[in-house]
């Protein structure tokens, strides 16, 4: 569908939707994880229309977008629409009736929507990634069972030299790594691996991958390749596991109280530059294309995700992986 097309629709649908009299004629404003740097060429992009050139955007973290919506429009700076690098977020706040309905039909992956109010945007998958020249191709491991037995064999040489993210800090690590330790118990082998390495960790995806780079660490596990593609460095291999890739839902989300017209002007654009491979950059789609590679399992977007987010299970996997993860 073109984005003309596209534009039309959401157009017409907007025409019954009033405008907010305390905003400003134009005005949108779009939350997301994503840095104001990183976000800047699709902002550009979607200012460049007329109608959007009150386009807003701010960098926040999952845990205030999810407190602006809950605010039900009492926040001081009301968001209109966010992306969400963690589906669970999306459908807790969908549960918990925040959320408005939005067009779907535009993505054609069984579950990538969810009651017209959770809305894929793209996949984003869990890679391993390490610095060039740390092993010759064929000894480079092609799944998590080789990455441990990798990581045995190399102990001396990558002792502090092997990095994660805290996933009990950042919602789209504990996202991947509850995913993770569901498909398979090698998730807890490589996390004692790492522990018997006093494996670095790190606060969020954005400082491991920095890290790697300026050459702190030699190796990193379940690694958005969002994150490697921002980076934009050539000296990092990123290897995708042959036994399964994790491919975690970036979603937009808009808060029941909005009535901003232009937030479906914002969508249709979001999916266009997705769609043209311009979001979140060209590099990205580089790397990975997933239509291509089998062993990649997305996962879907429902209410079987709040199975994680209940605190009893969602303490024993983290002090689980604490434990390991620290060799305690």
């Amino acid at each position: 569908m073109t984005r003309t097309l596209m534009a039309f629709m959401f157009s017409f649908l907007a025409i019954s939707l009033p405008c907010n009299a305390e905003q400003l004629i134009g005005e949108v404003r779009l939350a997301g994880t994503i840095s104001q740097t990183r976000m800047q060429p699709a902002i550009q992009a979607m200012q460049a229309h007329p109608e959007m050139n009150g386009l807003l955007y701010q960098q926040m973290r999952a845990g205030e977008i999810i407190s602006n919506f809950a605010s039900m429009g009492s926040a001081s700076q009301p968001i209109d629409l966010a992306v969400l690098p963690t589906p669970d977020s999306g459908v807790f706040l969908a549960n918990e009736g925040h959320l408005r309905e939005l067009p779907t039909g535009l993505n054609a992956d069984p579950g990538a929507d969810w009651r017209s109010e959770v809305i894929t945007l793209f996949f984003d998958p869990s890679v391993i990634v390490m610095r060039k020249g740390l092993a010759s191709p064929s000894d480079q491991p092609q799944d998590r069972m080789e990455l441990v037995r990798f990581l045995e064999k190399h102990a001396k040489r990558l002792e502090e030299r092997v990095g994660l993210v805290n996933i009990g800090l950042d919602r789209q690590s504990y996202a991947y790594a509850a995913q993770d330790q569901l498909r398979s118990p090698i998730f807890w082998q490589l996390a004692q691996a790492f522990g018997r390495l006093n494996a670095r960790i790190y606060g969020s995806n954005a400082e491991l991958v920095q890290a790697i780079g300026e050459g702190e660490i030699d190796l990193a596990y379940n690694v958005p390749l969002s994150e490697v593609a921002f980076a934009n460095q050539d000296d990092l291999v990123v290897l995708l596991p042959k036994d399964y890739i994790i491919s975690l839902p970036w979603v937009i989300v808009a808060p029941s109280k909005t009535d901003n017209p232009l937030l479906l002007n914002v969508l249709s654009d979001l999916q266009s530059q997705v769609s043209q491979k311009r979001f979140p950059n060209r590099r990205f789609w580089q790397f990975f294309e997933d239509d291509k590679i089998p062993q990649t399992q997305k996962v879907k977007i429902g209410p079987e995700l709040l199975v994680f987010l209940d605190p009893l299970k969602k303490n024993r996997i983290l002090d689980t992986w604490f434990q390991m993860v620290t060799n305690q």
